[in-house]
C-alpha cells in the first residue's frame, strides 16, 4: 500500500474516532461533525460535515458500488481520494491520487485488467461530453430535430472540441389498400423514423487564448446549443450520468479514437435520410468512442 493511500484509510478511521456525532435530522445545524445520510437515489454518504456540506473525510457509495473514498471541502471531492467505477454491477477500474472540485487531477488509474496509467495536470483530459437536441419544428414537437454529441478535452497547450451528430426526421406514411381486384378500400398510415448522420467537426484552441476553462466552455457551447422551448444542452460527464462518468478510467483511448476518426469520411447512406441507415453496421466509427456498445436504440428520438 502506497503513502498516500495509507493516509487516506488513517485519516477515515480518526475522523470516526474524534468527530463529534451529527445530531438530529440533516440540516444546517450539522457543522464540524460526523454523520450518515441517505440520498433518495440509494446513494449513501457517511463522514464528516461542515455547514451541513460533506467536508473533511468520507465515503460516497452509490447503488450500483461505485465509490468515492477521501477528502472532501465544500462538497465536493478534493485532495487525496479513491474513486472505485462500476458499470452494470461490474468493477471496471478505480482512480487513485488527487482530485480537484471532483475532478481527477493527479494520481494513477487501474482498470479490470489491473492496467495502470499515470496522469498529472498535463494529461489531455475530457472536460465533459454535452448531449445537445436542437428541436427544429415541425408538427409535433419532436418532428424534426437535430441531436449532437459536444465532446471537449484539453491537453497542456490547447483546447480540442469535436462535435458529432445526426438529424431526425418523422414521416407519416400513408398507404392505399386495394382489395384483390385493384379497388380502393381504405387506407393505412403510420409514423416512419428517419435519420442521416453529419460530417464530424473538429476544431482546437489555444489555452492562453481564454480566461479559463469556463471562458472556453461558454463560448463553445452557445455556438452548438439554441435557447429554444425543446432544446436542451445538458454536460453528461457527471453523476448523474455513470455510463458516461465510467469513462474518465478510459479518457486516453476515448480521445485516441476521437483523433483516429475525426476526419472519418461518411458514406451516402449515412449522409441521406433512409429508413434504415442507422442499423448497426452503417453507424459512424466516431460514434464507438464515446458509445463503445453502439445499436440501434442509441438513435432513438429524444437521445
Amino acid at each position: 500500500m502506497n503513502t498516500k493511500l495509507l493516509t487516506i484509510c488513517l485519516l477515515l478511521v480518526t475522523s470516526q474516532v474524534f468527530a463529534k456525532e451529527c445530531k438530529g435530522g440533516y440540516g444546517k445545524h450539522w457543522d464540524n461533525c460526523y454523520g450518515t445520510y441517505a440520498f433518495s437515489n440509494g446513494a449513501k454518504y457517511v463522514g464528516e460535515y461542515k455547514s451541513a456540506k460533506k467536508h473533511g473525510q468520507g465515503t460516497l457509495t452509490w447503488l450500483d458500488g461505485k465509490e468515492y473514498a477521501g477528502q472532501w471541502k465544500d462538497g465536493n471531492f478534493n485532495g487525496q481520494g479513491v474513486y472505485t467505477y462500476f458499470y452494470n454491477g461490474e468493477f471496471v477500474g478505480k482512480f487513485i491520487g488527487e482530485f480537484r472540485d471532483n475532478k481527477t487531477y493527479q494520481g494513477k488509474i487501474i482498470d479490470a485488467n489491473d492496467k495502470e496509467i499515470n496522469i498529472d495536470s498535463k494529461t489531455s483530459k475530457i472536460i465533459g461530453i454535452w448531449r445537445i437536441l436542437n428541436n427544429t419544428g415541425g408538427i409535433g414537437v419532436f418532428d424534426r430535430a437535430a441531436f449532437n454529441r459536444l465532446i471537449i478535452f484539453k491537453d497542456e497547450n490547447l483546447y480540442k472540441a469535436v462535435v458529432i451528430g445526426y438529424d431526425w426526421q418523422d414521416y407519416n406514411s400513408i398507404r392505399v389498400i386495394r382489395d384483390d381486384e385493384g379497388n380502393e378500400i381504405g387506407m393505412d398510415s403510420g409514423w416512419i423514423d428517419k435519420i442521416r448522420f453529419m460530417p464530424t467537426i473538429y476544431f482546437e484552441n489555444k489555452i492562453s487564448d481564454f480566461d479559463s476553462t469556463e471562458h472556453f466552455i461558454s463560448n463553445t457551447t452557445n455556438d452548438f446549443c439554441d435557447d429554444y422551448e425543446y432544446s436542451e444542452c445538458i454536460n453528461m460527464l457527471t453523476d448523474e450520468f455513470p455510463h458516461f462518468l465510467l469513462h474518465t478510467l478510459t479518457q486516453n483511448e476515448i480521445i485516441n479514437c476521437m483523433q483516429k476518426n475525426k476526419n472519418e469520411v461518411l458514406s451516402e447512406e449515412q449522409t441521406n435520410y433512409d429508413q434504415d441507415n442507422y442499423a448497426t453496421s452503417r453507424i459512424p466509427k466516431i460514434w464507438d468512442c464515446i458509445h463503445p456498445y453502439s445499436s440501434k436504440k442509441l438513435f432513438d428520438k429524444r437521445k
